[in-house]
């Protein structure tokens, strides 16, 4: 089989240690219950082009390992895609073995399956790189019954507490899950992020009808499950390792409630900061270097913002070989003044130098660690550090605090990248001590796209012109980011896509200038030639779109109704305007009429005006929140429906001129 879509099993929890221990396991599988492969159809789901019969998940974090089992029945030719098997892990001291599968027919026979899984590198996001392993289960077809195992490993003297996510994609029949914790009493086992000794286990849970896993007599902790529906994926929904049913373990000493965790986890990231910043005399020489003693306090924060972001950021880089690490003469930064040696650091590390460099020009400056939302949300219930996975620096100038992202390239000075707004997590304070914060939200005057389109056409026929587009706050941001992962051929290329993709099928468009690409403090501006033809007849009139660039628009919400919450990454807005210059001898019969819809929370503006032959058309599209409640749903279909209608709206034209052979 060759199906681009398959199985993929989530093991994004998986961040930690080296090399692992040997445990071995047996291949068999259970006797295969005549009655599955007798089933038709999904009892709970009728439609459904497969589903899970039974899954089965065993955690041990005394022998350091993470075994999956799956058995799943094929109904349909589109069910037989998750003969496809995909499971991630993090490469680095993790590893993936004891990979058996079978099919089983109809019939009874069985095919087990030889060829060894093949392995490759994804990136998941910006941040992570992960392997895949996957592989094909042999000789699937409708009414099969698809049965895999593997075993993950990890190292001796590291523990990962299960995390059970109990959705799947699939309707699942029965499930069964059990987790051993370390050895209590072994706390060379058993640490919490920063050192402390463990002496509890326990969990934050979100399950169907709110059951908790249960400790059984031999110390491990067992939950079954039967009739989890399948987890409906929608589009602009909230990370969905938060919406999903779920498990989380971790350790913890037993007296330790929710604000006393994080006080006192905070206490060790604040050491571990204030250590990395301790060594500055070359942060010192580099300061003095970048700024004047009469220069503003903002003056010289913009300075060392700038100079921060210009350093190699190794998170945004294919990762170096611990070879090409030597060869090179870099090591591990251990502070800021390794950094900036090196001149290079990942994300965290940049920030922290930067910190380093605005205190030592004696402005006062703060670190925040947060759980970025491109993936998840921060749980002050999960008592796990290692959920918060991003730092910023918190500023003091003219009497406000200034959240800033060194460590994220692009990212202008006084904005954020939108995975890092509005989400929580812990900071510094000024007394020295640490407490939650929330990073300030963004707004839509700050995240905008504005195109100005001009066409002229000498007959009914191709039109000709410019486009010019604009991309400010995270519409650059994203942009530059993008354009980080390919050349200059591919950058012009991804441009010109994005303008083709709102023309029609003939359109032809050209990159003609050269955007500033690395200059963050400006907008990213593309100029472009097109040509296509506009113009559409209809008996004796021709027609014309009045929003050129929205020929192709699709509506955003396809589905009438909703399971879950609606979720944009940032709030935003368009600006269009297009100028279209009609050919001699036309003139404009009708134009559409001006809207104004309004909303507490968006906007939809259009405009129209004629000058000679000139006909020239505005819009607006204002989204000022980014989170709305499912009973919000309607409301917000509407008003992107109706802005959909209106941007299909069509000028009428009167007149005789022609293109040869029309």
């Amino acid at each position: 089989m060759n199906h681009a879509v398959g199985r993929i099993r989530s093991l994004f929890f998986l961040l930690l240690t080296s090399f692992a221990s040997i445990v071995v396991f047996a291949a068999d599988f259970p006797p295969v219950n005549p009655e599955e492969l007798k089933i038709a159809s999904c009892p709970k789901q009728p439609g459904a082009p497969a589903y899970v019969l039974y899954r089965e998940e065993t955690d041990d974090d005394e022998l350091h390992y993470h075994q999956v089992y799956e058995r799943i029945k094929i109904l349909t030719e589109e069910g037989r895609r998750q003969a496809d098997v995909q499971i991630p892990y993090y490469y680095k001291g993790y590893t993936i073995a004891d990979i058996h599968g079978r099919t089983t027919h109809p019939d009874g026979s069985t095919v087990t399956m030889e060829t060894k899984p093949f392995e490759k590198v994804i990136v998941v996001g910006q941040d992570l790189r992960y392997k895949v392993k996957a592989f094909t289960l042999p000789d699937v077809e409708v009414g099969s019954v698809i049965e895999y195992r593997y075993v993950l490993r990890y190292a001796d003297d590291r523990v990962v507490p299960a995390r059970w996510y109990i959705s799947d994609d699939l309707y699942q029949e029965e499930l069964h899950f059990s987790f051993k914790p370390a050895p209590m009493s072994e706390h060379r086992y058993v640490v919490l992020s920063h050192g402390e000794a463990a002496k509890t286990v326990a969990w934050t849970w979100y399950t169907p009808h709110n059951e908790e896993p249960k400790r059984i007599i031999s110390g491990k902790y067992e939950m079954t499950l039967k009739d989890v529906p399948a987890f409906l994926k929608e589009e602009y929904m909230p990370p969905s390792d938060v919406l999903k049913y779920h498990v989380f373990f971790y350790y913890s000493s037993g007296f330790y409630g929710i604000a006393d965790f994080w006080r006192e986890q905070g206490k060790y990231w604040n050491k571990d900061l204030e250590k990395f910043t301790a060594k500055h005399s070359l942060v010192d020489d580099q300061v003095a270097k970048l700024v004047g003693s009469s220069e503003t306090p903002e003056q010289k924060v913009r300075k060392l913002y700038a100079f921060a972001q210009s350093l190699e950021n190794t998170t945004y880089k294919q990762q170096r070989s611990a070879e090409e690490m030597k060869a090179l003469g870099l090591k591990q930064s251990r502070g800021a003044d390794d950094v900036l040696a090196q001149k290079s650091g990942n994300d965290d590390e940049i920030t922290r130098l930067f910190i380093a460099m605005v205190r030592r020009a004696g402005i006062p400056a703060y670190a925040a660690r947060v759980t970025a939302r491109d993936d998840s949300y921060f749980m002050d219930s999960l008592l796990e550090f290692d959920q918060l996975n991003h730092e910023l620096a918190i500023v003091q100038l003219n009497g406000k605090e200034v959240f800033l992202a060194p460590g994220i390239p692009y990212v202008p000075f006084g904005q954020l990248h939108w995975k890092v707004t509005d989400c929580r997590g812990i900071r510094q304070t000024p007394n020295g001590k640490t407490d939650f914060v929330s990073t300030p939200g963004s707004n839509y005057t700050e995240n905008l796209r504005r195109r100005n389109v001009k066409l002229a056409a000498p007959q009914i026929g191709p039109a000709t012109g410019t486009v010019t587009v604009e991309y400010r706050g995270q519409q650059a941001i994203i942009h530059r980011l993008n354009a980080r992962d390919t050349d200059a051929a591919g950058r012009t290329k991804m441009l010109e896509d994005e303008v083709r993709g709102g023309l029609p099928a003939d359109a032809e468009v050209k990159l003609v200038n050269s955007p500033e690409w690395e200059n963050a403090e400006k907008p990213l501006q593309a100029v472009f030639e097109v040509s296509c033809n506009i113009f559409a007849a209809a008996g004796h009139r021709t027609l014309v779109p009045v929003h050129i660039l929205q020929m192709n628009s699709a509506p955003l919400f396809s589905h009438a109704e909703r399971l879950n919450k609606i979720y944009f990454s940032y709030p935003y807005a368009e600006l269009d305007e297009t100028r279209i210059t009609l050919p001699e001898g036309l003139q404009l019969e009708r134009i559409p009429e001006a809207v104004k819809n309004k909303l507490d929370f968006a906007a939809y503006i259009t405009d129209y005006a004629k000058n000679g032959r000139e006909f020239i058309a505005g819009r607006q599209l204002v989204m000022g929140l980014e989170l709305f409640d499912v009973k919000q749903y309607k409301t917000l279909k509407s008003f992107y429906d109706d802005a959909h209608t209106q941007d299909q709206s069509q000028a009428v034209i009167q007149g005789s001129n022609h293109a040869s052979g029309n």
